[in-house]
C-alpha cells in the first residue's frame, strides 16, 4: 500500500522519469535543417533534334532567369547558377531563356522538381517554347504497338513482341499538356499518325484483354524532329 512517508521517493521516481523521457524525445528528434548549396545547370534537352538560336541539344543555355520557391537568379556564360536552400524540402525549378526570335524562348517542363537532402548539382532540360517559336511542318509517325519482348509470357493469345491489335494510341505535348494525336491501331497493331514537328511528346497506348481487369498498356517519350519516324511503341500488362 501507498505510505505517505514513502511520498519523497514516489516523486523522486517519477521526477526520474519525466527526465529522461524528455531526454528521450529529444534523442529521437531530427537534427534541424541545415541551408546547403544547390548548383543549377541549364541546358538545352539532349534530345533536341536541331540547331535553334545557335545551340543544339546538350549546350548550356547562358543567361537563363531560374526561379525557385519565388527567387530568381540569371545563369552565368555556362549555365550555371546557385542557390542556398533548406534541407528536407522540395522544390520545382521554372527557367525561362529569350532566344533572337520574338515570343520564343527556351522553357523547362512542367515537372522540374527535386527533394533536397544535401547539396547537390541539378540539371534542368529545356525545350525551346512559344508563339514566335514557328510551327515546323508535321512529321509522320508510323506506329507498331506490341506487346513488350520482355514481357515474361504470352498474355491473352499475344506473344511477348508480338503486334497487339486495336490499341488506343494518343500524343500529348509534353509542355503544354495538349493533345496533338490520336488514333487506333489495326489488326497488325500499325497505326499512322500525324504530329507536330521539333515537339517534345509523350505517347500512350491501352487495348482491352478477354479481362476486364487487365489492360495492355504503357507510355514514353516521344522527340520529334523534321523528318518521318518509324516508332515502337511496348505495352505491359496491368490489372486492376
Amino acid at each position: 500500500m501507498f505510505r505517505r512517508k514513502l511520498m519523497p521517493v514516489w516523486l523522486g521516481i517519477l521526477a526520474l522519469s519525466g527526465m529522461f523521457l524528455i531526454g528521450q524525445v529529444g534523442w529521437n528528434e531530427p537534427p534541424p535543417p541545415e541551408v546547403v548549396t544547390v548548383s543549377i545547370l541549364v541546358r538545352v534537352d539532349p534530345l533536341f533534334p536541331i540547331e535553334f538560336d545557335g545551340l543544339v541539344g546538350g549546350d548550356p543555355v547562358p543567361y537563363a532567369e531560374v526561379t525557385i520557391s519565388g527567387v530568381s537568379r540569371f545563369a552565368n556564360a555556362e549555365g550555371v547558377v546557385e542557390f542556398e536552400l533548406l534541407e528536407y524540402e522540395g522544390y520545382c525549378v521554372h527557367v525561362a531563356a529569350d532566344t533572337s526570335e520574338p515570343d520564343c524562348g527556351w522553357r523547362n517542363l512542367p515537372s522540374s522538381c527535386f527533394y533536397l537532402t544535401g547539396p547537390r548539382n541539378v540539371t534542368v532540360d529545356v525545350w525551346r517554347d512559344g508563339p514566335g517559336c514557328g510551327a515546323a511542318p508535321p512529321v509522320e509517325i508510323s506506329l507498331l504497338v506490341r506487346l513488350n519482348p520482355q514481357y515474361p509470357d504470352e498474355a491473352f493469345g499475344v506473344a511477348p513482341g508480338d503486334p497487339v491489335p486495336y490499341a488506343d494510341v494518343e500524343i500529348t505535348d509534353r509542355m503544354s499538356g495538349e493533345l496533338v494525336a490520336s488514333g487506333t491501331s489495326d489488326e497488325h497493331g500499325e497505326i499512322v499518325l500525324e504530329v507536330p514537328g521539333i515537339s517534345n511528346n509523350y505517347i500512350f497506348g491501352v487495348a482491352d484483354t478477354s479481362d476486364p481487369f487487365c489492360f495492355f498498356d504503357e507510355g514514353g517519350v516521344l522527340v520529334v524532329g523534321t523528318e518521318p519516324l518509324d516508332v515502337i511503341l511496348n505495352l505491359w500488362v496491368s490489372c486492376a
